[in-house]
């Protein structure tokens, strides 16, 4: 879910990077057979994959924990609470988190906050 593209595998047919949203085909196994969008509207085919095969649309650009976030701004976030710590506002101010606002981020955190202490009750 990083946003840096060069994390994700390359397109199996033009070997881009993959950019959100991309194709993953759903017979192919084991390993994932995916597909950029021109590769895919193209049929592109190889070996046993088919382009009349079961496919899904691969994007995290949804909400998860709060409407208005995407999964992808959100998984962005939780990496940056991993790697610098909770509350650490100087860092979350930094461009490369993607979140507009300190209420917004606030809001999220605390989302966030609520979810893993009502996991450590159970």
């Amino acid at each position: 879910f990083k946003n840096d593209p060069f994390d994700k595998p390359p397109c199996r047919g033009c070997s881009s990077y993959l950019v959100e949203p991309y194709i993953k085909c759903a017979e192919c196994e084991p390993s994932p057979f995916l597909l950029c969008l021109q590769c895919f509207t193209r049929g592109y085919e190889y070996k046993k994959h088919q382009s009349d095969h079961k496919y899904e649309i691969m994007t995290s650009d949804f909400p998860v924990l709060e409407p208005g976030w995407t999964a992808q701004e959100e998984m962005a976030l939780l990496e940056a609470v991993m790697d610098c710590g909770f509350g650490n506002w100087s860092v979350y101010s930094l461009p490369h988190i993607c979140c507009s606002t300190r209420a917004r981020l606030a809001g999220i955190l605390q989302v966030s906050k609520n979810i893993i202490n009502q996991s450590r009750k159970s």
